[in-house]
């Protein structure tokens, strides 16, 4: 699924397998301490499609989006804003350089960036914007590429290279204390986001007998958002509007199965421009999209899944969005602190 997908920083990869109605991105969680970073894209929904149609939902009328920025689902309510995201990143460095602090040592949080887009609210699906399709067909933008470099190469520039010993104080790895005093279970950085949370250490709480215990976090929420999607791409309402879009794209002289391997096209895999032909089946994919419906459809059904997850799991979702409520309070206030001072 879409996915470009975590709490901190986070940075969209790949594209989609064959077969995903949905934007397709593994799911990496990178830690680098010299800025925090969390990159996680959104969770993979990968193969060719396939499903009896077992467990479809009744049908119900389908809206028609215009484009995909108009789609609402119901687990991004749970999702933070690029600007929460950078807050909590700088109240999390602030505190883990206060703790490295205590033990002599140094520590370079660098300087969170806002994201310039939402992860959590765009590129949910595949490829539907006519404008896009005609520029730059499965390509980003060319200023997405550079602004991304330029990311990229600050992050290593001011990157954070600890010696042994800071790396062993912040993670809480190899020994249990330094100089005669006790490094926080987990290190500096669990210290850190212990300080900002309602929730224990372990932070569980049991949503589903068949799940057992479960840590409500963003992980959990990608976790819902992932398993919507795989159920999504199995629906027969799916699978007869990807069918639809399929005969449309041989009317128009394209051998594909499914939207999400117009998209995967090896061809289009390379270079930060548009491939030759990229730009005609790109436009074709887009009107075909529009014909099937692709936008309606996909809506319609992922929220009918996630509205049955956020139902299932009511207790974990309440839990962590007050959570994460209280934390965003804390961390202002920590800030705002630091200001003053």
């Amino acid at each position: 699924m879409t996915e470009c997908l975590l709490p901190v920083v986070r940075q969209p990869v790949g594209a989609p397998q064959a077969g995903a109605a949905h934007r397709g991105d593994d799911v990496q969680v990178l830690r680098k301490a010299a800025t925090m970073v969390v990159l996680v894209g959104a969770l993979s929904s990968c193969g060719v499609l396939q499903g009896d149609g077992e467990g479809d939902k009744t049908a119900a009328p389908l809206t028609t989006p215009t484009a995909e920025h108009e789609v609402r689902l119901p687990l991004e309510s749970y999702y933070p804003t690029p600007e929460q995201d950078a807050l909590l990143d700088r109240a999390r460095g602030q505190l883990i350089l206060e703790c490295m602090r205590s033990f002599g040592l140094s520590f370079n949080p660098g300087v969170p960036a806002t994201s310039q887009s939402d992860p959590y609210r765009t590129n949910r699906f595949l490829l539907s914007d006519a404008g896009h399709a005609s520029k730059y067909g499965y390509h980003s933008e060319p200023n997405v590429y550079a602004r991304q470099e330029r990311a990229e190469e600050s992050a290593e520039k001011n990157a954070w290279e600890p010696t042994p010993v800071e790396k062993m104080v912040f993670s809480g790895s190899g020994a249990n204390e330094y100089k005669g005093k006790r490094i926080p279970p987990g290190g500096c950085r669990q210290k850190a986001f212990g300080a900002l949370s309602t929730l224990p250490a372990e932070g569980t709480v049991k949503v589903a007998p068949s799940l057992g215990p479960v840590a409500p976090d963003i992980y959990f929420v990608q976790s819902l958002r992932h398993q919507a999607n795989r159920q999504t791409e199995q629906d027969s309402r799916v699978l007869t509007m990807e069918g639809l879009w399929s005969s449309c794209m041989q009317k128009a002289g394209y051998q594909y199965r499914s939207t999400g391997q117009a998209a995967n096209d090896p061809r289009w895999q390379v270079g930060t421009f548009p491939q030759r032909g990229e730009i005609e089946v790109a436009t074709a994919d887009v009107r075909c999209k529009k014909e099937a419906n692709y936008l309606g459809v996909m809506q319609q059904v992922t929220t009918e899944y996630q509205n049955e997850l956020v139902e299932n799991h009511a207790e974990a979702l309440s839990q962590f969005k007050k959570d994460y409520d209280e934390q965003l309070r804390r961390a202002t206030d920590l800030l705002s602190g630091e200001s003053a001072g």
